[in-house]
């Protein structure tokens, strides 16, 4: 299954969540609403969508069972996370 694109919807500025995406694998399924976080050491990790949860569990609509693919995957939404940021920059520093 390949990556085939990642589009930054919405950069976020709180205290961890730095963008809202969504992922289309293979021309043919369309994750919505992933999200980037940063954590408190610099380190960004990827959350997939949820939809059933309580108090005692979360629940993972999306789970990736091979790690490589899911690394692929973290490290193609930040990349287009980094070009976004870069393009806002830019897009700023233009006005």
């Amino acid at each position: 299954m390949k990556i085939t694109k990642v589009e930054i919807v919405k950069l976020e500025n709180s205290k961890r969540l730095r963008a809202t995406c969504f992922i289309v694998l293979d021309y043919t399924i369309v994750i919505d609403n992933v999200k980037l976080f940063e954590n408190y050491n610099g380190e960004f990790f990827v959350e997939f969508p949820r939809s059933h949860s309580s108090e005692e569990k979360n629940y993972q609509d999306i789970t990736i069972i091979k790690p490589q693919f899911r690394d692929s995957l973290v490290g193609t939404v930040l990349k287009e996370y980094k070009k976004k940021l870069k393009e806002e920059k830019h897009g700023k520093a233009n006005n």
